[in-house]
């Protein structure tokens, strides 16, 4: 039984890590949109 539950949460936590990298990243690609957007129309 413990063979089996050390991989799974193991899984857990990468899922858990990559779905943070995941959020963050998507928050650092729309400030950047909206930097460009800001810059192309207010220059």
């Amino acid at each position: 039984m413990t063979e089996r539950t050390v991989p799974t949460t193991g899984m857990a936590q990468v899922w858990k890590i990559s779905s943070i990298l995941a959020y963050f990243l998507a928050i650092g690609l729309s400030v950047q949109m909206a930097a460009d957007f800001r810059d192309e129309n207010f220059a």
